[in-house]
């Protein structure tokens, strides 16, 4: 459940893998970074996951973010690709030394599964520090790191087919939430939440009775 729309995991598999198909056709494989420029919803989902399944690894970008700092972030983060869908396009294209992919492009794909060939040790994503300090500064995160942490949450909270998991789309999808839910056949819920101004405080019944109107267990 991703905000404007219900995946059931046949059409998610189908897309990931068509996604997946099509970055190993450009040239895509272990340890190849590539940037995904999209809006928040169920087509940046499935296009980190495809990321993954072609074994390279993602670093999300924010097409809200400034040209400039857009540029900045694709320097330090090398990245030699970017994925985007038609209304980012012409951001996509000012960026230097990239090669935009079109999103739409991966629909012509049959989405049979392939063999990605990654290593444990192979990336998963790039993020970059906040900046408080300074410059923000990318820190690469390995597929091992990622699975481990899936492993221990599921472990941890007893995820199992039947269950619903909440996830923050963007937070969520970086530090495992979203891929520790799929691997264990629950039911994701990916939270796409617009924050007004600097802050927005929500207590925590408001935040209970969000989970529970969506059928969510809540566990502490």
């Amino acid at each position: 459940m991703i905000g404007e729309c219900d995946l059931d995991y046949a059409e998610l598999h189908r897309r990931i893998h068509q996604i997946a198909g099509w970055l190993r056709g450009a040239g895509l494989g272990p340890d190849d970074v590539v940037g995904v420029l999209l809006p928040r919803g169920s087509a940046l989902l499935v296009t980190l996951l495809g990321v993954l399944a072609s074994g390279a690894a993602y670093t999300p970008l924010d097409p809200c973010t400034p040209p400039l700092r857009l540029a900045s972030l694709a320097g330090s983060a090398r990245l030699r690709w970017v994925i985007t869908d038609r209304a980012g396009l012409a951001l996509a294209a000012a960026l230097p030394d990239v090669i935009v992919l079109d999103l739409a492009a991966s629909c012509s794909e049959r989405g049979e599964p392939i063999q990605a060939d990654a290593h444990p040790d192979d990336l998963a994503y790039v993020v970059f520090t906040s900046g408080s300090t300074g410059e923000p500064k990318p820190v690469a995160i390995p597929r091992h790191a990622l699975d481990n942490h899936a492993a221990a949450i599921a472990a941890r909270y007893r995820l199992g087919a039947g269950d619903s998991f909440a996830a923050g789309l963007i937070h969520g999808l970086l530090d495992g939430d979203l891929q520790k839910g799929l691997d264990y056949g629950v039911a994701v819920s990916a939270i796409k939440h617009s924050i007004p101004g600097d802050f927005a405080w929500v207590t925590r019944d408001e935040v209970e009775a969000i989970l529970k109107g969506g059928g969510l267990r809540i566990s502490r």
